[in-house]
C-alpha cells in the first residue's frame, strides 16, 4: 500500500514530475532570488513595492517576477536582500 499522499487531489505523485523526474509545483513558479534581482539592476535602495513593479516591468520581467513583487506588503525595501526575503516569505 502507497502510504504517500498524492500532492494534489486526482493527481499522484507521478503526474508532477518532469521529463527529469523533479517534482514540479507552485514552488517551482516562485522566481529565486537571482531571477528576480536581474529584472531590479540599478534600483536606488531604498525603493517602495510600486518602484520595483515599475523597474521589473521596464526590465521585461516574466509573469512570475510580477506576480512575486505584486504579492510582497506594500513597503520600503532597503536592499535586494530584502525584496528577496519579502518573496520568499510570501511563497
Amino acid at each position: 500500500m502507497n502510504t504517500c499522499a498524492a500532492p494534489h487531489p486526482g493527481r499522484t505523485a507521478a503526474d508532477t514530475r518532469t521529463d527529469t523526474g523533479r517534482e514540479t509545483d507552485t514552488v517551482a513558479d516562485t522566481p529565486n532570488p537571482i531571477q528576480i534581482q536581474k529584472f531590479l539592476g540599478g534600483v536606488d535602495y531604498p525603493a517602495s513595492r510600486e518602484a520595483l513593479l515599475s523597474k521589473a516591468k521596464d526590465s521585461g520581467a516574466d509573469s512570475n517576477v510580477i506576480k512575486a513583487l505584486e504579492a510582497i506588503p506594500d513597503k520600503q525595501y532597503d536592499s535586494p536582500t530584502a525584496v528577496s526575503s519579502a518573496v520568499s516569505d510570501n511563497s
